[in-house]
């Protein structure tokens, strides 16, 4: 995780938490999903990593009392020096205010802070909000001990909204078999998205991809699974020509 210096913080499997802090790791989403994976990774046998969901599917009252108690919990741990580090996991939105008010929250606490920034939809959200919340989401992000970015084209997109935070580049983690095992020359390929269905996903870039290789493979298969915006995708697929 973050340290300020080789020797401060040292991995320790029982000594104060790493708090994972977001999605519920049981719910459905790409958030959940690497927070579960960054859970079960070799990361978690030298370091105590918990997981303190501020988000969790079910009615209003559910999510504001799960809320509630990870800022409770949180500050219980912070003031008794059982809390080393929070990973905070951050979309747009609501889950801005919820991780600007877990920071501030802990802020007279030496907790180390991690910001890992999640959606696509960020930086348009971030351009569409006054003055005053572009100024505390660069607050946010600049005061962190690191931020992280899921690409570097992702990290050149967000960096003019925190010029000074220390930035680094983390993709997303794939639990894969070892060896990962590879398919024959011969085989025809399969090639599957899964997830939700927005054009904000990626998934323009991926027909443009379809739409050139398609001629060239056309022995090659294409999936695209989930929920979402089901017409605006296949009205894209009729105008690319791809509706097979």
């Amino acid at each position: 995780m973050v340290a300020r210096s080789p020797t401060e913080v040292q991995p320790l499997r029982e000594g104060p938490a790493i708090m994972m802090v977001g999605c519920d790791p049981a719910a459905p989403g790409g958030i959940s999903t690497v927070i579960r994976l960054l859970m079960r990774s070799s990361l978690s046998q030298h370091w105590r990593i918990e997981s303190m969901p501020t988000w969790v599917s079910g009615s209003r009252t559910r999510r504001a009392f799960a809320y509630a108690r990870a800022v409770a919990r949180l500050w219980w741990l912070a003031q008794r020096s059982q809390l080393q580090a929070v990973h905070l996991h951050m979309a747009a939105r609501g889950s801005f205010w919820r991780k600007w008010f877990i920071r501030q929250v802990l802020r007279p606490f030496d907790v180390r802070v991690l910001v890992h920034l999640h959606d696509g939809t960020l930086p348009r959200w971030h351009a569409s909000r006054p003055a005053w919340v572009q100024r505390l989401f660069r607050g946010l992000l600049e005061q962190a001990d690191a931020v992280i970015a899921l690409s570097p084209t992702w990290r050149g997109r967000l960096l003019p909204l925190a010029p000074q935070a220390r930035w680094a580049v983390v993709r997303n983690p794939v639990m894969v078999p070892h060896p990962a095992p590879r398919p024959p020359a011969t085989e025809a390929r399969q090639i599957l998205f899964l997830g939700r269905l927005w054009l904000d996903k990626g998934l323009d870039e991926l027909l443009c991809a379809v739409q050139i290789l398609q001629p060239q493979h056309p022995d090659w298969h294409w999936t695209l699974a989930g929920d979402g915006d089901e017409a605006s995708i296949r009205r894209r697929l009729r105008q690319n020509g791809l509706q097979g």
